[in-house]
């Protein structure tokens, strides 16, 4: 006999899923860094909207993982410039004082969410998780140029679909100069990419 589910609670349960592997992935990074601020931003700043084996991949071991916690400086950049906050500092670097100062700083990250917002979603199940990949060279490019070419409105929205479908590489911002928008193709590298992708947030900076 086939299960009907109504659509509405399909959709609830997709959603529940993708925020407990986004949730997941923040504790890996909690983990493998000792930092809340960190893991904070990751769970409620971004979103990564993979299939089953490429989540699977997502270990504190693993390279993406490793690239992903990295990126979140440029997050913690963009925070401190709009908003005068370093939330590293705030956290403080003795394993006490971080415990202190979780909830605080939690509540710092969680309130940036109107000003910041980053999205990606990679083609598939699966994603190359090697040394440097593609998907994740995206994911960096993007975070390190709205980090050093601050839009003029000091908000960001940003969503990058890596699809297999894709023959080249696309970027736009909207009228408020505050969602980008980009699509990359998943396998192959389209030439200069990185050029597109820096124009895209220029064009938003502020003068």
């Amino acid at each position: 006999m086939k299960l009907t589910i109504p659509t509405a609670t399909a959709l609830l349960l997709v959603s529940t899923v993708a925020r407990a592997d986004t949730k997941e992935l923040a504790e890996e990074i909690r983990d493998l860094t000792s930092n809340n601020y960190v893991a904070a931003t990751v769970e409620s700043l971004m979103s990564f909207k993979l299939g089953a084996k490429c989540w699977a991949k997502l270990t504190q071991e693993s390279r993406p993982t490793g690239l992903i916690s990295t990126s979140t400086r440029y997050v913690v950049d963009f925070a401190k410039a709009v908003t005068g906050d370093d939330w590293s500092t705030l956290e403080g670097s003795g394993t006490t004082e971080k415990a202190k100062n979780r909830a605080m700083v939690e509540a710092k990250v969680a309130a940036f969410k109107p000003t910041f917002s980053y999205s990606i979603k990679v083609d598939g199940d699966d994603c190359d998780d090697g040394h440097d990949p593609l998907w994740l060279q995206y994911h960096m490019h993007a975070l390190q140029n709205v980090s050093e070419n601050m839009p003029r409105a000091k908000k960001a929205s940003i969503t990058i679909e890596v699809s297999a479908k894709a023959k080249k590489f696309t970027g736009s911002v909207d009228k408020s100069g505050t969602v980008f928008k980009f699509v990359a193709p998943k396998e192959v590298a389209p030439a200069k990419w990185q050029d597109q992708m820096l124009a895209t947030f220029k064009k938003a900076a502020r003068k």
